[in-house]
């Protein structure tokens, strides 16, 4: 099942060290995938599974789309489901972000994905959220979230994350 449990999609501030946080928690019980073993879009980082847990990542190894190397003081616009942001399945560093959307106006995953199949369709539609992904991630200074309504979901295939294993560095 794609979407086995149907949850709110929140979206919330958070510094580069919440987010370095949560990447250490999703790989600390490698290479048990049970719960904590996130995917994260427009991230990427390699991790060393010999390492203890809460110290597997390559802190300089963590690269954000359009941002480019993690900082940990800077602030970042995080979209995840409501129970990591509540900080189950050990994301208790989500717990200290600022949410950008109430619970009330947060809509369920499975809705963004029915949008965005829906879209599909109308290929100026998909140009235009492209133009607009592209203009907003060129002003990277703001660290402002001003519309809400667009997440910026994208399916896509993509390798973000390297086991690294057999001594590679």
């Amino acid at each position: 099942t794609i979407l086995p449990n149907v949850d709110l999609v929140r979206i919330m501030r958070i510094t580069g060290e919440i987010l370095y946080q949560a990447l250490e928690n999703s790989v600390s019980k490698y290479p048990f995938f049970e719960g904590r073993f996130s995917s994260f879009s427009g991230v990427k980082f390699a991790f060393d599974p010999k390492k203890e847990p809460m110290n597997r990542v390559i802190i300089d190894s963590i690269y954000i789309e359009g941002r480019g190397k993690l900082k940990l003081d800077e602030e970042y616009i995080l979209a995840a489901k409501n129970y990591l942001c509540s900080g189950r399945d050990g994301f208790e560093s989500l717990k200290r972000g600022v949410f950008l959307n109430e619970n009330s106006t947060a809509k369920p995953i499975n809705q963004y994905f029915i949008e965005f199949f829906e879209l599909i369709d109308h290929p100026e539609i998909m140009k235009n959220l492209a133009l607009r992904e592209k203009n907003s991630s060129e002003n990277k200074s703001s660290g402002s979230h001003s519309d809400l309504k667009y997440c910026g979901l994208k399916p896509s295939i993509i390798s973000n994350l390297l086991k690294l294993d057999k001594g590679e560095k």
